[in-house]
């Protein structure tokens, strides 16, 4: 697996279901993704309009700590992964599962943060 920051439109998701930890890479509105190597005194506070940038990893455990939200990513050949995205509701489990041909790790675990974030 590869870090990944999340595209733009997860960012946005993001921000929309409460996600509103402090990065060092940020979309702008126009989808254009900024470090804050790149602004570095420019903006000490980062515009309401801006989209933390993390990586998958990150947003993933956030799901997980916050929501009880997991996400799985099966591999089945090099080239086709599926994803599950599971809520745990003590005692129970909601279950979403997408079985669908996938190309890399990556953009599989994309489609199941999609997912997790809409079961909020």
């Amino acid at each position: 697996m590869q870090e990944q920051i999340i595209s733009f439109e997860i960012a946005i998701l993001a921000k929309e279901k409460g996600f509103n930890t402090e990065f060092a890479s940020y979309y702008n509105i126009l989808g254009e993704l900024l470090n804050d190597i790149d602004f570095p005194s420019l903006h000490p506070t980062k515009p309401k309009y801006w989209y933390s940038a993390p990586t998958q990893s990150l947003l993933q455990k956030w799901l997980r700590e916050e929501y009880n939200i997991s996400i799985s990513v099966i591999t089945h050949y090099p080239n086709i992964q599926n994803y599950a995205v599971y809520k745990t509701i003590d005692p129970f489990v909601e279950f979403t599962s997408k079985n669908r041909i996938i190309g890399t790790y990556e953009e599989a675990l994309e489609k199941g943060l999609h997912e997790a974030l809409l079961l909020i």
